[in-house]
C-alpha cells in the first residue's frame, strides 16, 4: 500500500504527508505534517501521541507537536489513491484531543493512515501477529526453530530490498538514494539480529520454562515469550548501534 523512505532534508516534506520515525524499543511512531518551517528547521504535525497529564488507558492524545530536522524521519509514498492534503490535515485536526488510544487498535499509525486514505492500518499489528504465531508454533516445534528463523529472515531481507526498489523510484536525488540503500542494509542487519535474538531467546525460554518454573506447559509458554523477547533485544541492538553511529556521523568534526 505504501513505501517510506528515509528524509534528507525539509524541503521534500509537504502539509499532508504521512511521517514516522524508529524507536529505539523496537516499534515505529507515525504522525501527519500540518507544516513545515523551513527557516526554523521544525515540522509540525499532528499525531496520536502521550500526555503526561493522562492516566489509566487514556494516556494516548490527539495533539499538536514539533520536531527539529530530519533526523530518523521517514516519508511514506502510497501507491493508493490519497486523500487530499488539506482534507487529510481537515481530518487529522478533526481528532485533535482524542483521547481514545488504544495500542493494537487505535495507535498513531492507525491514526495516520485513516488521516491520508481513509483506512485504518497498522502494519506493526500485522508484524506482530506474524511474529506471535510463529513464536508459539517454534515453541510447540523447537526443532523447527534454526529454519523457522531462517524463514523469516529472508521474508525480512525480501521486504527490505523491495522497499528500496520501490523508494529509489521516488527519491528526488543521489543522496536520497544513499540514504535509501543505507536503510536497506540497516533493515537487513535488523532482520538478521533479530532472527538471532529469536534462536536465542526460544531456547533460553524454553530452559527457564522447564528447570524453574516447573508448571506443565510452562516450556512452551516460556520459549514463545523468550523468542518474542529475543527478538526485539536484537531488534533494539541494531537501532541502539545505528543510533550511535547516526550521533558520531553528525558530530562537527566528521561532517
Amino acid at each position: 500500500m505504501a513505501v517510506s523512505m528515509p528524509v534528507t532534508s525539509l524541503s521534500v516534506m509537504n502539509i499532508g504527508d504521512h511521517i514516522k520515525w524508529k524507536r529505539l524499543p523496537g516499534y515505529d511512531h507515525h504522525a501527519i505534517v500540518e507544516n513545515v518551517d523551513l527557516d526554523g528547521n521544525k515540522v509540525h504535525v499532528i499525531e496520536y501521541g502521550s500526555d503526561n497529564e493522562g492516566y489509566g488507558k487514556n494516556k494516548g492524545v490527539v495533539r499538536r507537536n514539533r520536531v527539529s530536522g530530519v533526523s530518523e524521519m521517514y516519508k511514506y509514498t502510497y501507491y493508493v489513491e490519497c486523500n487530499h492534503p488539506q482534507q487529510v490535515l481537515q481530518r487529522a485536526r478533526s481528532r485533535l484531543d482524542e483521547r481514545e488510544y488504544h495500542p493494537l487498535m487505535n495507535n498513531c499509525e492507525h491514526f495516520a493512515s485513516w488521516c491520508k486514505t481513509g483506512w485504518e492500518h497498522c502494519s506493526q499489528i500485522t508484524s506482530f501477529e506474524v511474529r506471535a504465531v510463529l513464536a508459539f508454533y517454534l515453541a510447540i516445534y523447537p526443532d523447527r526453530v534454526l529454519s523457522g528463523e531462517c524463514y523469516l529472515f529472508l521474508c525480512n531481507c525480501y521486504k527490505a530490498e523491495r522497499n528500496y526498489e520501490a523508494a529509489i523510484q521516488h527519491a528526488e536525488n543521489d543522496e536520497m538514494k544513499k540514504k535509501c540503500k543505507q536503510e536497506r542494509n540497516w533493515n537487513i542487519a535488523e532482520a538478521g539480529f533479530e532472527a538471532v535474538g529469536g534462536i536465542g531467546g526460544t531456547h533460553a525460554g524454553a530452559a527457564i520454562g522447564r528447570s524453574i518454573i516447573q508448571v506443565v506447559g510452562s516450556s512452551v509458554v516460556g520459549a514463545a515469550v523468550g523468542n518474542i523477547g529475543g527478538r526485539t533485544l536484537g531488534k533494539m541492538s541494531v537501532r541502539s548501534v545505528r543510533c550511535l553511529s547516526d550521533r558520531i556521523i553528525a558530530r562537527p568534526n566528521h561532517a
